[in-house]
Parts: C-alpha cells; sequence; structure tokens
C-alpha cells in the first residue's frame, strides 16, 4: 500500500498482503487508494466529549460492533473457501447484497437534483450497498419510499398503496453503517407502524437487524 501511495508499483508480497487484509475503521478516506477496497467502515465511537468529559453509556445495548464481527467473519469464510479471491472482493460482493431487490425512490428533498443524482450522498449510498433507485414514483417497481419528510407528495400518495415501505432516511443509514438491512417497521412512517413494534419490543430492548 505505502508503494501505491507513493505511485510505484507493488510487489508481489504487498499485493498478496494487501489481498488478505481487512481494515475496520470510522474513515475511509484514511487511506490510500490501494488500500479503501478493503476498508469495513463502522460508525465513530466516542468516549470523551471536546471537553475530555466522559460520555455515558447507552441504556440498550448497541448491536453494531456484532454486525461488523459478522461481516469479518463471512469475509474470512470467503477467503477460506475460495468464494473470493480477496478482502475486496468479499467485501464488494457482501456490500452489494445489503439492498439487493430493493428499489427506492427519494422524497422529502433528500435528492436536490435529479438531473445530476449521483451528487447526493444517499443516492451514491444506496447504489453502492445494492439497491436500484428510481427517480420517478412507479408503485409496479418501487419498493421504498425514502423520505425526509413524512407529509411530503410522493408519501401521501403512497400511503394509500399497500406493500410499499414508506421510511425515513434513518433507515438507509443504519442499514448502510451495520452493513445488514434493517427491520423497515421501526423507521416507518405508515401510521402506527413503528410505534406498535417498539410496543412489542420494549424501549430497553436491542434492535436487531432483520435478516435477508
Amino acid at each position: 500500500a505505502a508503494a501505491a501511495a507513493a505511485g510505484g508499483e507493488l510487489t508481489a508480497e504487498e499485493q498478496q498482503r494487501l489481498a488478505t487484509m481487512l481494515i475496520l475503521d470510522d474513515r475511509e478516506d484514511a487511506w490510500d487508494p490501494a488500500s479503501r477496497p478493503a476498508v469495513l467502515q463502522c460508525i465513530p465511537y466516542r468516549c470523551w466529549t471536546e471537553n475530555a468529559a466522559p460520555i455515558p453509556l447507552p441504556a440498550a445495548a448497541d448491536t453494531c460492533l456484532l454486525d461488523m464481527l459478522e461481516t469479518i467473519r463471512g469475509v474470512a469464510s470467503d477467503l477460506q473457501a475460495g468464494t473470493h479471491a480477496s478482502v475486496a472482493d468479499s467485501l464488494q460482493a457482501r456490500r452489494l447484497r445489503v439492498l439487493d431487490g430493493v428499489v427506492l425512490v427519494f422524497s422529502g428533498g433528500i435528492l436536490r437534483d435529479d438531473r445530476q443524482p449521483e451528487r447526493c450522498t444517499a443516492f451514491r449510498t444506496a447504489q453502492a450497498f445494492g439497491a436500484r433507485v428510481e427517480l420517478r414514483l412507479d408503485y409496479q417497481r418501487v419498493t421504498h419510499v425514502v423520505t425526509g419528510n413524512p407529509d411530503s407528495s410522493t408519501v401521501r400518495k403512497t400511503l394509500g398503496v399497500p406493500g410499499i415501505h414508506i421510511v425515513s432516511l434513518q433507515w438507509l443509514l443504519d442499514s448502510t453503517a451495520r452493513w445488514h438491512r434493517q427491520h423497515e417497521d421501526l423507521y416507518s412512517f405508515r401510521p402506527g407502524v413503528a410505534a406498535a413494534v417498539v410496543g412489542r419490543l420494549g424501549p430497553d430492548r436491542p434492535l436487531l437487524p432483520a435478516r435477508p
């Protein structure tokens, strides 16, 4: 990786090391371009405030690191079985499976310029994790409306259409941060859906990701 960062050629030993190297970090941009495909990005954990005061632990358990551990174990299994030749290949395949089958449309001001949607971080993130993003609402194809406004015109139109998830942007952010598609009902803007799920789980029960 150092040779690539300096603009040189990687040796065979460096290439082999890079192929089997997995990096767990909360910042992908801190690594050189050759190493970035091997980065499993996690959410940042902060134990101290800017004033050096300790941050209290959350009341409920956070399962994010368990999700990361599951992904790491999956990558190791891929390498041992020969399913993928490198960590980067395995991570890419697993990344695309997170939202596989999801066809979503953004609403409520998330996508500010539909002529250049790739400039939107949420658009790029959804595609990177396997979702298909539509620019227009098509009831026959769209599976999810991801919105920043529960009262947007798209949401109001979709409320009368069964079978389409209407979720907050946080659903997309949590699913991609955890590398596991989260249960849509927990983020739903359909009346009463999220409250009913939380009522069944209880306020202090860890929210486990939905498994395919």
